[in-house]
């Protein structure tokens, strides 16, 4: 690996933001601790400032990862250029102008641009997320291990829901930006005819045909917003259930004397960090 310093470097760092996250229900549950059963002002003070010293220690890390990756995408993008521009030296001269021609420069520059920034930022959501599920789990299942087991059949449920959305409003995306695609081909071949359509007097005839074209836009735009508004209620409605199912089992077993007030506020805590990382996880196909 070329960069391979600064990709440990970064996932070091990724590392180290995973597990400080990963440790703050077990900080929230010190805190519970010592301000509900056991009362002590000066346990409580200090774990409030570990809780701060924590997101210091992550904001250092998220910083250091951060610019890690992307000065490894940088020289990735440096070096790319360089082969390109060495390959485009070798070329004929005839190809030039065609190359000047249909600015595909401007193209070719953008496009490694994209794709290595595109390609850095997606790993290190995907390592950062993965290890950040990955400690909450072993977390949970410190506090509560048939609490834990309950989470590892239900994240992939979740996941599969937020997918199974997502592929239904891609494919919508698809159709609108093919209806959207043809109406501007037949905009552009009307502006490069408009002097025999001028004068032929096909204006009008023009103006509906193309009004005609339009409308597949409009009427897959309408369907693509009202599926949306129909899927995504639906989406956050099952998403809800679950959350209120997995909360209602945590209170069943603190009627039932399993858990403590301090293990209930950690549960609840590590739940809610696992919300973001399994919605960003299940959402990253989407955006590929």
């Amino acid at each position: 690996i070329p960069y391979w310093k600064l990709l440990l470097l970064a996932l070091f760092a990724t590392l180290i933001m995973a597990a400080s996250l990963a440790a703050l229900p077990i900080f929230i549950q010190q805190m519970l601790d010592s301000a509900f059963i056991l009362k002590d002002p000066s346990l409580l003070q200090t774990t409030s400032l570990a809780i701060i010293a924590l997101f210091i220690v992550r904001g250092v890390a998220g910083y250091v990862s951060t610019t890690a990756v992307n000065k490894a995408s940088s020289q990735v993008g440096i070096d790319l250029r360089t082969d390109t521009f060495n390959k485009l030296l070798a070329l004929p001269t005839s190809y030039y102008t065609a190359l000047n021609k249909n600015n595909e420069i401007n193209a070719l520059i953008s496009n490694i641009n994209r794709i290595t920034h595109f390609t850095a930022r997606h790993i290190t959501i995907l390592a950062q997320d993965c290890l950040t599920i990955m400690g909450l789990i072993i977390c949970i299942l410190y506090l509560d291990q048939e609490f834990s087991v309950l989470l590892l059949l239900v994240s992939p449920l979740v996941i599969l829901i937020i997918q199974i959305t997502h592929d239904h409003l891609n494919k919508l995306d698809q159709k609108t930006r093919l209806a959207s695609n043809h109406l501007i081909q037949q905009l552009l071949q009307s502006i490069q005819h408009y002097r025999e359509i001028r004068l032929n007097g096909g204006q009008m005839h023009e103006c509906q045909r193309l009004g005609k074209i339009a409308e597949p836009v409009y009427h897959a735009e309408m369907q693509h917003a009202m599926i949306r508004a129909t899927i995504i209620p639906i989406r956050e409605a099952v998403t809800a259930l679950i959350l209120i199912a997995i909360i209602y089992l945590i209170m069943q077993q603190t009627l039932n004397h399993g858990l403590s007030l301090d293990e209930v506020g950690a549960l609840i805590a590590a739940t809610l960090l696992l919300i973001n990382p399994i919605q960003r996880i299940a959402g990253i196909p989407k955006q590929l």
